[in-house]
């Protein structure tokens, strides 16, 4: 199987980025938590070598592996947060697929829990000032 990038980036136009860098230099913790909760999923219950990037970066291919595949954490506002990588060692590509799903998955759940996380602190700052 020829070596390709697998990713599920949206065209430049139609996403900003969240601010380059913000939960790595822990400006928003819940951001960090959930992060963390999604990735400790994948690396447990899925067995996937899995890490968070927060800015948008080519990443070569890991040794041995495929090149890896890549998903954006994309929120509500059309913002991407960061991005899902995964470096899969197999080279069936039903692995391959299996694991690009679960990667857009978690990175859906991701998105909708940063997502209610901003939700319910608008709702708690309009509420202190009423």
């Amino acid at each position: 199987m020829p070596a390709t990038l697998i990713n599920d980036f949206p065209e430049p136009a139609e996403a900003r980025r969240a601010p380059a860098g913000a939960a790595a230099a822990g400006l928003n913790p819940d951001a960090e938590e959930v992060v963390g909760l999604v990735l400790q999923m994948l690396r447990e219950r899925m067995g996937m070598d899995v890490v968070f990037v927060s800015g948008i970066a080519d990443l070569p291919p890991a040794p041995g592996a495929e090149p890896p595949l890549n998903v954006p954490i994309l929120l509500r506002d059309g913002r991407v947060h960061g991005i899902l990588c995964c470096y899969s060692l197999s080279s069936s590509q039903a692995v391959v697929e299996r694991d690009l799903r679960s990667l857009r998955y978690s990175a859906r759940l991701a998105a909708r829990l940063l997502d209610n996380i901003q939700i319910l602190k608008d709702l708690a700052r309009r509420s202190v000032h009423h």
